[in-house]
């Protein structure tokens, strides 16, 4: 049991160490974002930027329907809804998300929903967040399970093959929980296979939300 452990805690150190070593020495951009508001410094120009703009100087909202061709494929595909139907992500397009694929059985994967439902109010400003169960039995098994054990603020969707066919190729294993970093415009940025580092979760999502946009 313990050695089951290890690459649960060490690859998130790997990780941090990383993006550590990284965004100090300015090799990465995105990694010395992360840094920098992990610390509080103000190098990065983007994300100063997103500090020293109040929200009277935000554009205002689109009004235009959104036009989902120029959207990643991600926010395209088909999931499924816990009422059976199917629709796709395309809903949730322009901001960035987090999202967990998951299972109601898997001990892991409730970890990782305590920890989304802690820091439920910080990943809520930079994140929409979401639940894509891969449960066999179907939207009645997450439903019953989420009478129990709710987790308000997540969206919860059923995943679809050609959802998982999609994240598999960013990931590095098959195994749940599989956490999917995605930027506002679709593109996944990366697949942790581990329990987040919530620091670095938000971190991350953060920057990720001064980055890629609608227009690519």
């Amino acid at each position: 049991m313990k050695k089951s452990l290890i690459p649960a805690i060490a690859i998130p150190l790997v990780i941090v160490g990383y993006v550590t070593v990284m965004g100090t020495t300015g090799a990465c951009r995105i990694c010395e974002g992360i840094v920098n508001t992990v610390t509080g410094r103000e190098g990065s120009d983007v994300l100063t930027v997103a500090r020293t703009t109040g929200p009277e100087s935000s554009p205002s909202p689109s009004t235009a329907p959104l036009d989902t061709s120029t959207l990643e494929p991600l926010l395209r595909v088909p999931v499924g809804t816990l009422d059976g139907g199917e629709t796709t992500l395309a809903q949730f397009a322009g901001k960035p998300m987090v999202i967990e694929v998951w299972a109601t059985w898997c001990g892991p994967c409730r970890t990782v929903r305590k920890l989304f439902n802690t820091h439920m109010d910080e990943l809520s400003e930079v994140a929409t967040v979401i639940g894509m169960s891969v449960d066999q039995g179907g939207p009645r098994v997450v439903e019953n399970y989420l009478r129990t054990s709710p987790s308000p603020g997540i969206h919860e969707f059923m995943a679809t093959e050609d959802f998982r066919r999609m994240v598999a190729a960013h990931a590095r294993a098959g195994t749940i929980p599989q956490i999917v970093y995605v930027a506002p415009n679709g593109r996944i940025v990366d697949v942790e296979n581990a329990i987040p580092n919530p620091t670095f979760m938000i971190a991350m999502l953060r920057n990720l939300g001064q980055g890629d946009s609608l227009d690519g």
